[in-house]
């Protein structure tokens, strides 16, 4: 005979089976693999975060150096484009840059006007630079001795002495092969109306003087302007043993400022100019 049970009669009277707890085993079981499936899923998130991190610093890394690389790059050819300086000495001969010394001096003396200080009712006011009247010939006593060129070619030297209280008298040379071929005489000596600065320039010709206008410990301005050319004689003393000589025009095509100016819209003014570095010997 056919069982004649339908399902739900069968699902109830196997009911108290489903109502049965599994084992603490099974339970344990299943709670380690889902513990395993959770360490696994826990651990490829570590690894792609730390992935992604050392990219990110990897990136940074590469940045910051090329940067650096770049700075040292445009350091070096900023060093590379800068002419260094060098000391003047008897084995480099170089004008250009005696030149440049000369007039880099002459335009911090310019620039570097003092202020002086009134009372305290009145503002500060510029100081203008001290006249003739202002030196005398103890201010120039530092020119004696032996002194020598040491960017020139051949033996240049010169020899200042004091021959009494107003006068100084300077013997310049150039030796070759131990003679004589140039002299130059000079003096510098009280007028009784200011300091004069006085030489040579052409042998045989009566020399020529200069007035001074400007003075200062470190610079002093003699001037002509009844000659073409140099109307000034600047003496410029760099330091205890270097001093130098500069013969220019102040203004050498006779222009007025206001030409000066518009003629170097478009042009180069050169200023013509003569220089003589000195350099006192070590044996007097």
């Amino acid at each position: 005979m056919k069982n004649s049970r339908t399902i739900p009669e069968v699902i109830r009277n196997n009911q108290h089976k489903l109502n049965e707890a599994p084992p603490p085993r099974a339970w344990r079981k299943l709670e380690r693999r889902l513990d395993q499936k959770r360490m696994f899923k826990w651990s490829l998130y570590q690894q792609i975060t730390i992935v992604v991190e050392l990219a990110v610093v990897i990136v940074l890394f590469t940045m910051v150096t090329y940067s650096l690389q770049q700075a040292q790059s445009n350091q070096r050819k900023l060093r590379g484009n800068t002419t260094p300086l060098q000391e003047f000495n008897s084995d480099t001969p170089d004008t250009t840059a005696l030149q440049a010394l000369a007039l880099t001096r002459q335009l911090q003396n310019r620039l570097a006007i003092a202020l002086e200080e009134g009372d305290f009712s009145k503002r500060l006011t510029l100081s203008t630079p001290k006249n003739q009247t202002n030196a005398s010939i103890p201010d120039f006593t530092w020119l004696e001795g032996s002194w020598h060129n040491p960017t020139s070619e051949h033996a240049s030297v010169e020899r200042w002495h004091r021959r009494n209280a107003q006068l100084l008298v300077g013997t310049g040379a150039v030796v070759v092969n131990g003679d004589t071929v140039f002299a130059e005489q000079m003096r510098l000596y009280n007028s009784g109306t200011g300091l004069v600065f006085e030489t040579d320039f052409t042998r045989g010709q009566a020399p020529v003087r200069y007035a001074l206008r400007q003075f200062s410990p470190e610079r002093m301005v003699f001037e002509n302007d009844k000659i073409a050319f140099p109307q000034q004689i600047i003496i410029e003393r760099h330091s205890m043993d270097v001093y130098s000589i500069l013969m220019q025009n102040e203004n050498p095509l006779g222009l007025s400022a206001q030409q000066q100016a518009h003629l170097q819209q478009r042009n180069r003014v050169v200023q013509q100019h003569i220089i003589r570095l000195m350099e006192r010997s070590q044996t007097q």
